[in-house]
């Protein structure tokens, strides 16, 4: 099985990378562009997010990181997805932040997903 995944925006590559053989998965970073992204991989992949690391490492950004959430979960409702928070070097000293991020990506997952 193969992952593609980069920090960098891929979005004007998926042409190519979905002919990579047994593709499962490709990564979203936060600098893609997530509405082509969902069109390009549909349901046929695993489209893995990743929101902004900085709204939680230096000074947590309550409404920023709803703000990436929303950007990332309203145009892929039709896809399989995960949502990732990587990158983090550093939380200063506040370990609660990942509790808060999770809650947070919690409640955005319930506004755009239905049962």
């Amino acid at each position: 099985m193969l992952y593609h995944g980069c920090c960098e925006p891929v979005e004007n590559r998926l042409d190519y990378i979905r002919q990579a053989p047994n593709l499962r998965g490709v990564s979203a970073s936060p600098w893609a562009d997530v509405v082509r992204c969902a069109e390009a991989c549909g349901r046929d992949y695993v489209l893995y997010c990743k929101p902004n690391p900085s709204r939680v490492a230096v000074n947590f950004a309550e409404e920023a990181v709803k703000a990436d959430l929303d950007k990332i979960l309203a145009p892929t409702a039709g896809n399989n997805i995960a949502v990732i928070l990587k990158d983090l070097h550093t939380v200063s000293h506040d370990l609660g932040r990942y509790r808060r991020w999770s809650d947070l990506a919690r409640e955005a997952i319930r506004k755009h997903r239905k049962p």
